[in-house]
């Protein structure tokens, strides 16, 4: 077992290498084996996919992740095993994640901030996702779910799946039904059908420990998302719109968006068969989409 999964052995680690326990970017270390073999096992990891692995830290989740890659190799007819790569920032743990990880060729660590990469550059200009996938995973900084989230299922060329260790409240949300959905629900469904994976996982798993619960999320990203490219810009505007004020009716929170008086907005949607009493959590993607088509037509 990977001495650093203890708090004692992590602790030791830092402290050999002058490191205090590092928390500029929000890092919480793992130390639990049972949460690091049920991410391990949730990203459903192929030998042969590409993996991206985000805020790498000292490489704990990179080695259970490449040994489990060698292993289902070694039961496959395939030699091949595609690379992992693993991206993090801290320039001060930088150098003991190569260390750690340099026995493993499939292992390439590349220092750059994740909320400002693109895939080609991971990969280099050769890369073409139509060739073949690859999938996303981490044990990601609390303080950046959201927005690494919607970065990532922003790019054009999106994983086959995104599968993080992150804040259970922010899971719960992205998880969430019509009654509860938010922009963050919505911007991750139209791209991705999202599920929580295992129990929720306790503060005392990590070192520091996290002020919130986690959970391990797997996005499994869509074929198709559920709104066409060419009408994301304006849906996404109309949802925003509607959640702007999301205490208030839908016919309240949108005349506003549409410059219009309350009783157009109304008028609009009813026309989308929508009650403008409802509230913008309420609403189904296909709902948001039947308003979008009626406001265009009406152009």
């Amino acid at each position: 077992m990977d001495e650093l999964l203890s708090q004692q052995g992590l602790e030791a680690y830092l402290k050999h290498h002058g490191l205090p326990l590092l928390d500029r970017f929000g890092q919480n270390f793992l130390i639990d084996h049972n949460v690091l073999d049920e991410i391990v096992s949730a990203t459903n990891t192929d030998p042969r996919v590409p993996v991206i692995e985000i805020g790498a830290g000292l490489g704990v989740l990179t080695l259970a992740l490449a040994e489990k890659r060698e292993s289902l190799k070694k039961d496959s007819s395939d030699d091949q095993i595609a690379k992992i790569f693993a991206v993090e920032l801290d320039r001060r743990i930088i150098t003991l994640l190569k260390h750690r990880t340099k026995k493993i060729p499939q292992v390439e660590v590349i220092e750059l901030d994740a909320l400002k990469v693109y895939p080609n550059e991971i990969f280099g200009l050769g890369f073409d996702v139509k060739d073949y996938k690859y999938d996303v995973v981490g044990n990601i900084p609390y303080n950046i779910t959201s927005k690494l989230i919607r970065h990532i299922l922003g790019w054009k060329l999106r994983p086959r799946s995104i599968t993080f260790l992150m804040d259970s409240a922010v899971a719960k949300r992205i998880t969430a039904k019509p009654n509860k959905m938010s922009v963050l629900a919505i911007s991750v469904h139209v791209f991705a059908e999202p599920k929580i994976i295992g129990p929720i996982v306790l503060p005392t798993a990590f070192v520091p420990q996290p002020k919130v619960k986690s959970a391990i999320l797997r996005m499994e990203t869509r074929e198709k998302p559920l709104v066409p490219e060419e009408l994301q810009k304006e849906f996404f505007s109309l949802v925003k719109g509607g959640f702007a004020q999301k205490r208030k009716t839908l016919q309240n929170s949108l005349h506003a968006l549409w410059h219009c008086s309350g009783e157009e907005a109304s008028k609009i949607l009813k026309k989308a068969k929508i009650e403008p009493s409802r509230r913008a959590q309420t609403l189904s993607i296909d709902e948001w989409l039947n308003i979008l088509q009626t406001v265009r037509a009406r152009k």
